[in-house]
Order: C-alpha cells, then structure tokens, then sequence
C-alpha cells in the first residue's frame, strides 16, 4: 500500500515536472516571436472576416485535410473530442 503511493507521487512528480520544462519552453517561445500590430489592427477592423478565417482554418481543419491520412485521422479524433465535450452525459442529447 505505502509502495503504491510512494511509486504514484513519484510518477506524479516527474511528470508535473516534465509538463512544466514543456510549458516553460512553449511560453518562451511564444514571447519570442515579433509584434504583429497589423494583425490585431485588421482583426480589430474586420472581425467577421476574421471570424470566418477561423471558423474554416480550425473547425473546417482545412490545412490538415490536405493531407490524406493523417489529416482525415486528426479531423475525426478532433471533431469526436468536441462531441464528447458537448454530449449532455444525463442521457439526453
């Protein structure tokens, strides 16, 4: 019993700090990339647009579909999450 603890907090542990190292890279990547104040200006000006730039690039994946195995596979995996997530687990959806 204490092993099986011990052996979860351990696991725990490394994961946690491998997910930080992970979250700490992506955040300093981001902060690397160069202001885009012409992006957010067209967004700000054009927001239906813009909205339907996102709609068709995310929720289409329109990118992925491009290619053929793998984007068919992530299209399904991807709109089977948002299914999931918006399924009324009482039973009536």
């Amino acid at each position: 019993m204490v092993l099986r603890i011990v052996v979860g907090l351990v696991l725990t542990v490394a994961a946690v700090a491998i997910a930080g190292r992970r979250f700490w890279w992506l955040g300093r990547l981001g902060r690397a990339g160069q202001p885009a104040p012409e992006r957010l200006a067209f967004t700000r000006e054009h927001p239906a647009e813009d909205a339907e730039v996102q709609a068709t690039e995310v929720f289409g994946q329109r990118k992925l579909l491009k290619w053929t195995v793998p984007g068919l596979a992530h299209f399904v995996t991807f709109w089977g999450f948002i299914i999931l997530v918006l399924h009324d687990h009482r039973g009536l959806w």
